[in-house]
Formats: structure tokens, C-alpha cells, sequence
């Protein structure tokens, strides 16, 4: 049945409640009936009705239910779900000094990795021939051939996914600039391929299998020793504006500070990323003085992102802000408590209080996200 026979003998009202349950259910792992009645704010008898022949278009299908799942009373509920074609995409996110590769099916559930200590700081060739390597271990063990590949990157990105952008990359991956790249990486996995910004599928990870599942709004940001990355949902979908919108790294900070890889000075990931460096050098120093630098350092790195993340609050009114911790192992005792007490104190009261700001879950949500990523819709 096509998509025209399921709703052409659909009332208008009908019709309207299919389309929401679509996009309810595309912006989610899924849904109970339940909790469709309850967002939609239907009737169980209204939302079957629409349902059945969504279930008869093979629209949807309906999960069986968790056996071992701990029910206090009633049978197991049943989730529903788009019905999405079996896919499986390589999903390659690259850091600074390594990398990680993984196939990813079209639920965002991770079916096998493999990682290798190469980054963006040794070069796109050495880069190249790792994905290639990964992409090549993975195929041996996997029973599935990869439709896709999506390589997550810590720069920005053309809004087309085709490329990165040179002033972004000049600095930190020169050998990243230009579109070949990507047809190279192309014809190393045998798949089409696409580039995705770490921030934002690191966002989009967090509002599907994460702390943010519950949020409308919501900002991410990611805090590592050689940048920052950040991402923006609004009405739960990932939001890029004219293309690079949740760029928090590029917030000025601090008007005649440290020289940022795109030719302005102060921008926050610029100013995080000579601090964090400092904060390395003196961390094993058992100098009283340096003690002291090391605290002024923590603390400036500290009130640099929350009154960031607080300015950015302050325009977007986030219901959630999920902050994740990638600095080194103990250099910020507790940094999301660290900067939650800033945002509070910087942001407007009327809006502090009514976010909710937590740790990021898993790292690999960024990877999860990749496998639901339709690169059809950048831009």
C-alpha cells in the first residue's frame, strides 16, 4: 500500500495525527502507545484508529515486547518504531590523536568496532590508509556490507557534508582542505561517503540515547584539551541555521587573547585550548607556586565556558545543557559541577531555573548518532 492509499480515505484531522506520529517517531528510538497518547494528547481508541492503517502501509511496525523486563503490573509494553530499511554505516570518528571505526545499523546500535591510534594531527594520508584498514577488519568479521560511511570530524564542516572548511582546518588539519579528501575516503570503504562535525552528531547522540532524550531544547558541549565542540537541538531536532549554528567554540572571550585558527584572538576553544596546556605542563609540579597557577588556570577555564554556555542559554533557553568531559583524567576536579555553578550564576534566573544541566553519557553516542543521520537533510 502507498503512502496515497493509507491516508487518501484518512479525514483531514487523521491525517494531521499520522503526520505527528511520523515525525514523533523519526525524532525518537521510538515510542509506547502510551507515550504517544500522551504527547499527541489522544484517546487510545483515536490513536488506534489511526495506526491501523499505518501498520497496514508497513509504515511502522511493533516491536515484541522485553520478556526480562520487570513489569509491577499489566503486560510488557510494546514499542513503536519507523520502519526503516536495514542499513548498516560505516561510522569513523577521528580525534585528535585516534580513532575509532564502527559498524552501525539503522537504530544507532553499535554492531562492531575496532579503533587505531592515528588522528587528524598525523595527516590525511596516515588517516586514510587507517580507515581503509578498519574499514577492511570490520568487513572480515561482519556478516553485512557497509551502505554508507559517515566520518566524524573536529572541525567544522560544509553545511553539504562533502567537505571541511579551510579556515577551520588550516591550523589544526591542513591536509583535510579540499574536496577529494572525501571521494578518497570514498573509494578506500567502497561506499558513499559524507563528513559530520563532532559537535553536533555528538548532540544528536545525546538526544537519542542519552541525557537528552527528555529535552526539546538542548545544548551540547564537549570539552577536550585540543578544542571544543558544540550542538544545538531546537524542537528536537538538530539545528544548524544557515549552516554552522552551536559553533560555541568561537564565542569571544576575551578580547586581545590568544590567537584562534580562524584569525580572530579570544575565541573560547582558543583560549580553553592554551590553558588546558599550561594546566598539563604544571599538573605534576610540586611547587607551591605553581599550585597556585594551576588553581587561577582551572578557574579561568571554568568561568570562560560557563559564561559562554551562559550567554548562549540567555538567547536559546535550553530545557537541558549536556556537558561532556573529555579533558585528561583529573585535570578539573568535577568540571560539569565547575561550570553548572557559573551557568546559574550568569544566566537570568527566570531561565536558570528552569534548566537542567547534566554530564554526558557514553562517548560513543556520537558514533550511535552517525547510524541515524540522514546527510540528505544538511544544510
Amino acid at each position: 500500500m502507498t503512502e496515497r492509499a493509507a491516508t487518501a480515505d484518512m479525514p483531514a484531522f487523521r491525517r494531521h495525527v499520522r503526520a505527528r506520529i511520523l515525525r514523533e517517531l523519526e525524532l525518537s528510538a521510538g515510542a509506547t502507545r502510551s507515550e504517544l497518547m500522551r504527547s499527541l494528547v489522544l484517546s487510545r481508541t483515536a490513536l488506534t484508529r489511526v495506526l491501523e492503517p499505518m501498520f497496514a502501509a508497513r509504515e511502522i511496525v511493533e516491536d515484541d515486547p522485553d520478556k526480562s523486563a520487570t513489569r509491577v503490573r499489566g503486560r510488557p509494553a510494546r514499542m513503536l518504531r519507523l520502519r526503516t530499511p536495514p542499513r548498516t554505516t560505516l561510522a569513523v570518528h577521528i580525534g585528535h590523536d585516534s580513532l575509532v571505526a564502527a559498524h552501525v545499523d539503522e537504530l544507532g546500535d553499535i554492531q562492531d568496532s575496532v579503533a587505531s591510534p592515528t588522528g587528524v594531527k598525523h595527516g590525511f594520508g596516515a588517516c586514510l590508509v587507517a580507515i581503509a584498514s578498519a574499514s577492511e577488519d570490520l568487513a572480515v568479521r561482519s556478516e553485512f556490507s557497509i551502505d554508507r560511511c559517515i566520518v566524524i570530524l573536529p572541525t567544522m564542516v560544509d553545511p553539504t557534508g562533502t567537505a571541511v572548511m579551510p579556515v577551520a582546518a588550516q591550523e589544526l588539519m591542513p591536509t583535510w582542505i579540499g574536496r577529494a579528501q572525501r571521494d578518497r575516503i570514498a573509494r578506500a570503504v567502497g561506499a558513499p561517503t559524507w563528513f559530520e562535525n563532532d559537535g553536533r552528531l555528538g548532540a544528536l547522540g545525546e538526544a537519542r540515547f542519552g541525557n537528552g532524550k527528555e529535552a526539546h531544547t538542548m545544548l551540547y558541549v564537549a570539552v577536550g584539551g585540543h578544542g571544543i565542540g558544540g550542538g544545538l537541538l531546537i524542537g528536537r531536532e538538530l539545528h544548524k541555521g544557515a549552516g554552522f549554528a552551536g559553533e560555541i567554540s568561537h564565542v569571544n572571550v576575551r578580547a586581545s587573547g590568544e590567537l584562534c585558527p580562524c584569525g580572530r584572538r579570544g575565541c573560547l576553544a582558543a583560549e580553553v585550548r592554551a590553558a588546558t596546556q599550561r594546566l598539563t605542563d604544571l599538573r605534576d609540579s610540586a611547587r607551591e607556586r605553581d599550585h597556585g597557577a594551576r588553581a587561577e588556570l582551572a578557574h579561568d577555564i571554568v568561568r570562560d565556558i560557563g559564561n559562554s554556555v551562559a550567554g548562549i542559554a540567555n538567547v536559546t533557553h535550553p530545557d537541558t545543557i549536556v556537558i561532556a568531559d573529555r579533558l585528561p583524567e583529573g585535570l578539573i576536579d568535577d568540571l560539569v559541577a565547575a561550570v553548572r555553578a557559573v551557568v546559574r550564576e550568569r544566566s537570568h534566573p527566570e531561565i536558570a531555573s528552569a534548566m537542567n544541566i547534566v554530564d554526558a553519557t557514553a562517548p560513543d553516542n556520537a558514533v550511535r548518532a552517525a547510524g541515524i543521520l540522514d546527510p540528505s537533510r544538511s544544510g
